[in-house]
């Protein structure tokens, strides 16, 4: 099979990025210096984790007959996982990559307290309840059963 421009730009990506974690300093001594490279490590994997994500978006996924959790299973005509496991590719990714932890999934996609993961998905297709100072956000279908149940903000 031949890679393709995008397919070989991505692997580059993902190598950048682990050559990047492993300048992490395991050693630490605790001061502000060790705190602040560590730290700037984490940053330049985000920022070429999301390079990595806008390769990923623009790329077309299509299924290939086996389970995408890693198996072996079949699956059937346009399916990506034998049934429920992609729960537990979600998970074993969770763990494999973050620790299992989500505040080390979003801070490895620069999200947290300063950037907001909820106002991206906005972006991205999510809606916000209309109703006045409630924060709800989700897909259009979660949001409008959301609406319909009661709201202090009201």
């Amino acid at each position: 099979m031949t890679q393709t421009k995008s397919g070989t730009r991505a692997a580059a990506l993902r190598e950048a990025i682990e050559a990047a974690r492993g300048e992490y300093l395991h050693d630490q001594t605790g001061t502000p210096e060790d705190e602040a490279y560590n730290q700037a490590v984490t940053d330049v994997v985000a920022a070429i984790g999301a390079l990595l994500e806008t390769e990923k978006r623009d790329e077309r996924l299509l299924p290939t007959g086996y389970c995408w959790c890693g198996c072996g299973a079949e699956t059937g005509i346009g399916s990506f996982f034998a049934r429920g496991h992609d729960k537990t590719a979600e998970a074993a990714l969770m763990k494999a990559e973050y620790g299992g932890t989500v505040p080390r999934l979003l801070a490895a996609h620069s999200y947290g307290p300063d950037r907001s993961v909820t106002d991206a998905a906005v972006r991205n297709g999510w809606v916000r309840c209309p109703i006045p100072g409630c924060k709800y956000v989700g897909a259009e279908a979660s949001v409008r059963k959301h609406e319909a149940m009661p709201h202090k903000e009201k």
